[in-house]
C-alpha cells in the first residue's frame, strides 16, 4: 500500500493495525486511522485514536490498493501490525535510512540526496 497516495504520515503507517482495515460489507474498503507510533524522549510509545480528534479518520481506499494490501496482508497472517518490523512489533523509524532506503536508492540506481 502506498502511505502517500491514502495522505498517510509515517507515525500513522507504523501504528495501522489489522483490525483497522475493513474490507468486507462495504462498497468501498475503508482503514480506521486511531492509532499510531510517536517518539517522545527516545522512546517509542503507541498512541491511541490520535493526538486530535481530526487526527482520527476513515479513509476509503480504492480497488487496486485494497488488492496490494490484500496480498501484503496474506504475507503476514500472524500479524496485528499491517507493516510488522523485520521482527515482529510495530515498525520504528531509527534505521530505515540505512536499512530500507539507501539499499532501495542503490538497486535503483540513484546517486545519494545527501
Amino acid at each position: 500500500m502506498n502511505g502517500a497516495y491514502l495522505g498517510l504520515r509515517w507515525q500513522e503507517l507504523a501504528g495501522l493495525r489489522r483490525s483497522a482495515v475493513i474490507m468486507k460489507g462495504r462498497e468501498l474498503p475503508v482503514i480506521r486511522v486511531i492509532s499510531t507510533i510517536e517518539r517522545s524522549n527516545g522512546r517509542y510509545e503507541i498512541k491511541e485514536y490520535g493526538k486530535t480528534a481530526a487526527a482520527r479518520r476513515t479513509i476509503k481506499i480504492p480497488g487496486w490498493v485494497a488488492e496490494c494490501l490484500s496480498r501484503h496482508l496474506e504475507e503476514f497472517p500472524h500479524e496485528e501490525w499491517v507493516f510488522p518490523a523485520p521482527r515482529g512489533g510495530f515498525l520504528c523509524c531509527d534505521n530505515f535510512r540505512t536499512r530500507v532506503w539507501a539499499p532501495a536508492r542503490e538497486a535503483a540506481g540513484i546517486a545519494p540526496f545527501d
